[in-house]
């Protein structure tokens, strides 16, 4: 569930960590909220690591940021 605030907390301390400390990033969190079978991209029973699908979706973000930026 994406509207639930406790879910995004890592982001949240990675965020507020790499601003803090001027370090570059990109959050992506929004856009796998965007995806209709989210849970799909997420290892089964392991919700903090990439599933091969998920890790593809990665790459083609990173892909189209780097040509936009």
């Amino acid at each position: 569930n994406c509207n639930d605030e406790k879910l995004f907390l890592p982001q949240k301390f990675l965020k507020d960590y790499f601003s803090k400390n001027k370090i570059n990033f990109i959050d992506f969190s929004n856009s796998f909220c965007e995806e209709k079978d989210v849970k799909k991209m997420f290892l089964n029973f392991d919700p903090a690591h990439l599933s091969a699908k998920g890790h593809i979706f990665t790459e083609e973000l990173l892909l189209k940021y780097n040509k936009v930026n």
